[in-house]
């Protein structure tokens, strides 16, 4: 089980490591309500992808269980809320991670 603290450490870890190999641009101040997909996104496409990504893995890694985002399935991101912050990605996760 991940509560959504450890999800969001996770998340930040990612954004850190991604940061450090130039494999994203510098995100300043990031909390739990910074937006990653939507408007006002903090990342490109190329950015959440590769974020996503690196996320899914380190959750597999760390767990032992197969883990893939599916944006519909996150409560907090729907067509009247068409905007995805850390926050939203970590509850999702502490949820979905028994």
């Amino acid at each position: 089980m991940i509560t959504k603290e450890n999800a969001y450490k996770l998340i930040a870890d990612c954004i850190d490591s991604l940061i450090r190999s130039d494999s994203m641009e510098p995100i300043e101040n990031y909390n739990m309500d910074t937006i990653i997909l939507g408007s006002g996104s903090v990342m490109d496409s190329i950015s959440f992808v590769t974020f996503i990504t690196e996320v899914e893995d380190r959750i597999q890694s760390e767990t032992g269980e197969e883990f893939y985002l599916v944006l519909n399935e996150i409560d907090a991101f729907n067509i009247n809320n068409p905007n995805l912050t850390l926050g939203s990605l970590a509850e999702y996760i502490s949820v979905s991670i028994k």
